[in-house]
């Protein structure tokens, strides 16, 4: 459900071409083979090619948690959001020293 609410929020607000990446390997395997593994995930997955194949300038790619620490931070953040957060500029104190600059 994340990697569509992601992929739409970066549809909606006009942020492409785009990169996305997950640490959810088996749900970006998916995504990017048009497949799903669960009846429960196959509409999900359905909804999420035909966003992409309407949109080609987005890219769904895994990156490992260890790999993006700041990405990890953000989304545990967002765990206790109600409303989208779009960030410019300065990063939230939970990224703490995880960026340089």
């Amino acid at each position: 459900m994340a990697i569509k609410r992601c992929i739409q929020f970066v549809i909606d607000t006009g942020l492409v071409p785009a990169v996305v990446e997950f640490d959810a390997l088996s749900e970006v395997k998916m995504v990017n083979s048009g497949a799903s593994i669960s009846v429960d995930l196959g509409l999900v997955v359905d909804d999420i090619v035909a966003s992409l194949q309407l949109n080609a300038v987005v890219l769904v790619s895994f990156a490992s948690r260890k790999a993006n620490f700041v990405a990890h931070a953000l989304s545990k953040l967002a765990l206790n959001l109600t409303d989208d957060l779009f960030l410019v500029g300065d990063l939230p104190s939970v990224c703490g020293g995880l960026c340089a600059g």
